[in-house]
């Protein structure tokens, strides 16, 4: 009997020791897998547990690749689950975004001390796209009705695209005869710049024009982008039916690259201060906060830098974010596009508090508005029109000093609330077990006097 309890007890301590927690990585995708710079998107990491004991994962980090690319070197995600021998879970790392252009992917996964390079390994990749137009002319002036210039476009993209670069008279008695007034160009890679050149014929009047410059991302084209320049040539001679003025070119810029693009062009950038007394009270038009707004609270550039770019911007469309009074108070807003005006180059928005009412602003482009939003005399945010097209409109917000100091303030305010909880209930417990000591102490002697008795009654 012993002879065979003794290599039954050893193939036991065998399977023992051979009972293993193996957890890797066994799918990998990003949602979507083009975008634009600056544009949030998540990637899912499918972790299998091919061991035969029931493991256990902690925490998931993902890692961009050398390039660093994203906004922030690495995105750990709280996962705290068992997963049992041949089961899986999927880990979804949200709140990325690119700050540069380009094909990018990822280097590596760490699930908890442990690192998985299936991202690198299967060359997963987002493709992030960017456009910047600059545009040159021959000359400022021009002749009425006879004089021509040359307008020249250099459009410079990130990522795998396709181009449109499109020319369009704003106003002015101008035009390019019969040129085409849109060329197309498919399969263009990063970094790649492209050229286009139309004569202008002047009218009798200043000539504003507009290049604008679409890109669309390749192969899926599930991302977007438009970058636009506007530019004037002055009217010269006396047949002009307007006044010479001189030339008041600007440039827009949806959002800037890695390449250091930005947002460029004329106009000032001085804020000016609103206050709802000394505007338009109107009440707002009609407008629903549903999955179609965008929450600026979710934008890490918001939160963390103070300032985001939001393109392709609707008529009709919302936004929101939360404002901390000098009172340390959490206030939400609403910010409703109300009209697009291309000719006028203005968007008319509408903001309010929740509940509030509503304050009507017309920002032009390139003139940022400051916002006094706790009327106490000071700017907390100001709101720029970057970039308008008739297909939407780029708005650039940034909060002010006072805006950032108001929600430090808060966050150590609630830091300080949260540590007095935590103290409160750390008191609590401790007086708990005080309690429960003294009453288990004062009661031990009496059972003690009591079971002679218990056992002399028997």
């Amino acid at each position: 009997m012993k002879k065979l309890l003794i290599p039954l007890m050893i193939l036991i301590s065998l399977n023992l020791v051979a009972a293993t927690v193996t957890l890797e990585v066994t799918a990998f995708n990003c949602s979507p897998d083009e975008v634009t710079v600056t544009e949030g998107f998540s990637c899912t990491a499918t972790v299998d547990n091919t061991g035969d004991e029931t493991g256990s994962l902690t925490t998931a980090t993902l890692y961009s690749d050398a390039a660093n690319w994203l906004e922030e070197s690495s995105y750990a995600e709280t996962v705290n689950t068992n997963i049992n021998s041949g089961a899986s879970t999927d880990i979804v790392f949200e709140g990325l975004r690119a700050q540069k252009s380009g094909e990018f992917g990822f280097s590596r996964i760490t699930l908890d001390e442990v690192s998985d390079t299936y991202p690198a390994d299967n060359s997963v990749s987002v493709n992030v796209i960017d456009v910047i137009t600059a545009v040159s002319q021959s000359a400022n002036s021009a002749a009425a009705s006879t004089g021509t210039i040359d307008a020249s476009a250099q459009v410079t993209v990130g990522g795998d695209t396709d181009l449109v670069i499109s020319f369009s008279v704003v106003s002015g008695g101008c035009g390019i005869g019969n040129q085409a007034s849109s060329s197309s160009f498919s399969d263009l890679s990063d970094g790649q710049s492209i050229s286009q050149t139309w004569t202008i014929t002047m009218g009798t009047s200043n000539c504003v024009y507009r290049i604008s410059s679409a890109i669309t991302s390749n192969p899926s084209g599930t991302a977007t982008k438009t970058d636009s320049t506007t530019k004037t040539i002055t009217c010269s001679g006396s047949a002009c039916t307007t006044t010479p003025v001189t030339d008041s070119s600007s440039s827009s810029s949806s959002s800037s690259s890695g390449r250091g693009s930005g947002v460029a062009g004329g106009g000032s950038k001085t804020p000016t201060v609103i206050s709802k007394e000394e505007d338009i009270p109107n009440q707002a038009p009609e407008y629903a906060i549903d999955e179609n707004t965008i929450d600026l609270d979710n934008y890490q550039t918001w939160t963390k830098s103070g300032k985001t770019s939001i393109g392709n911007l609707q008529k009709g469309q919302t936004i929101t974010f939360t404002f901390v009074t000098g009172s340390l108070e959490e206030q939400d807003w609403i910010i409703v596009v109300e009209d697009i005006d291309i000719e006028n180059n203005m968007v008319v928005l509408f903001i309010k508090q929740e509940d509030g009412e509503s304050t009507e602003i017309r920002v032009s482009l390139n003139k940022a508005n400051g916002i006094d939003l706790d009327k106490d005399g000071t700017v907390d945010v100001t709101i720029n029109l970057s970039e308008i097209q008739e297909n939407g409109v780029t708005l650039d917000f940034e909060k002010t000093s006072t805006f950032v100091a108001q929600e430090q303030k808060f966050v150590e305010k609630k830091r300080f609330i949260g540590l007095f909880v935590s103290l409160g209930i750390l008191a609590v417990i401790l007086f708990s077990i005080v309690i429960y000591f003294f009453v288990r102490t004062k009661a031990q002697p009496l059972r003690k006097e009591e079971s002679p008795r218990r056992q002399s009654s028997r």
